[in-house]
């Protein structure tokens, strides 16, 4: 849309205001009474304020062409159904954030399980990663992986957890299209992997530092003190039982034998290592005494890209999570911001 479309759109959305400033037709109290349950009061409050909403978003012509005949005979219009697709949003920014509130008021414990899939992208309703933010009103568009289907065909498929799932079958459930037409989400589940989430204006989350004290709150003019970054690479990775790296990074995915990895022989502080209860496995847990006796020697990876930060994701899985931490490169001799992986699968899991 260019600048002269734009303003004639807001140009057409001041003159639905001004038209639109007294109470809505009895029919229209009616409609959206029977739709969403409003008592009549409620119901005069929801129109008039949709209708004096000039950022409210509205569905495309082609898009209301193809849901209108169902959705009609169900008993909407146009304006009930930007409506009921506003709850869904609504619902869906709620949902996130009651996860980012208690992601950031819980320091050593997660969702373990949580689950992840591949999300086709396909249709008009679902088929660009804009529309899929939009549906989970998520801060920045989904990470898109493109492929061939066996005629040789371009697929796009993006990432998607359990709760953006749920948010794009809902979406597509509350369309009533005959079944022909009826959208359906194609998923392929995806292996679990450790979580990350780094705040860009906090040291959220970090190994051995309780990101909920006063000092360590969002600040505003620090967004560049933070660090490493979510999207930054080449970033050090800490690693710290090397019997894992031998058998799993080193022997199934090459990671010393791909160009441009580095090993380097290193050692953090702020956290422990704790047993879990095979015996057979070490995890990593916060240490908050601030002692030099809590060291764990291990090793640091300089991972360049982005799938191998996701090959030692998926070798640790869901019951860790990514956190900041301070490595100490030992033959350097220097200390360097790196991550590494936080065990987060509950204290019922370690010995």
């Amino acid at each position: 849309m260019d600048l002269m479309e734009e303003l004639l759109s807001m140009a057409q959305k001041a003159n639905v205001q001004i038209d639109n400033s007294q109470d809505p037709c009895n029919q229209d109290i009616i409609r959206w009474q029977f739709l969403f349950g409003y008592s009549r009061p409620e119901a005069v409050l929801q129109i008039k304020t949709c209708r004096n909403d000039l950022a409210r978003e509205h569905v495309s012509a082609s898009h209301w062409n193809l849901v209108r005949g169902q959705k009609e005979h169900a008993g909407y219009d146009k304006e009930a159904y930007e409506h009921s697709l506003a709850l869904i949003r609504d619902k869906a920014r709620s949902i996130r954030h009651s996860a980012s509130a208690t992601t950031a008021s819980t320091i050593t414990t997660a969702s373990p399980g949580k689950q992840h899939y591949l999300l086709k992208l396909d249709g008009p309703m679902i088929g660009a990663p804009a529309q899929i933010a939009n549906i989970g009103s998520l801060p920045r568009f989904p990470v898109v992986l493109r492929g061939t289907d066996s005629s040789g065909g371009l697929i796009e498929w993006c990432k998607a957890d359990g709760s953006l799932k749920e948010l794009v079958d809902s979406f597509l459930d509350v369309q009533a299209l005959p079944y022909a037409l009826q959208p359906k989400a194609t998923y392929l589940r995806y292996p679990a992997l450790a979580d990350k989430d780094l705040d860009a204006n906090s040291p959220r989350p970090c190994l051995g530092v309780d990101t909920t004290l006063p000092q360590y709150r969002p600040s505003h003019g620090r967004d560049d003190s933070y660090g490493p970054r979510q999207e930054e690479y080449p970033v050090f990775y800490f690693l710290w039982d090397e019997l894992v790296v031998r058998e799993h990074f080193v022997g199934t995915l090459h990671l010393p034998a791909r160009p441009g990895v580095v090993r380097h022989v290193a050692r953090i502080c702020g956290g422990k290592l704790r047993t879990l209860e095979n015996g057979r496995q070490a995890a990593l847990v916060d240490s908050y005494a601030g002692s030099r006796r809590d060291i764990v020697s291990g090793a640091a990876y300089l991972i360049r890209k982005r799938d191998e930060e996701e090959a030692l994701r998926v070798g640790k899985g869901d019951k860790f999570e990514v956190v900041r931490c301070w490595i100490e490169l030992t033959s350097e001799g220097c200390m360097v911001p790196g991550l590494t992986f936080r065990f987060v699968g509950g204290q019922h899991l370690l010995d």
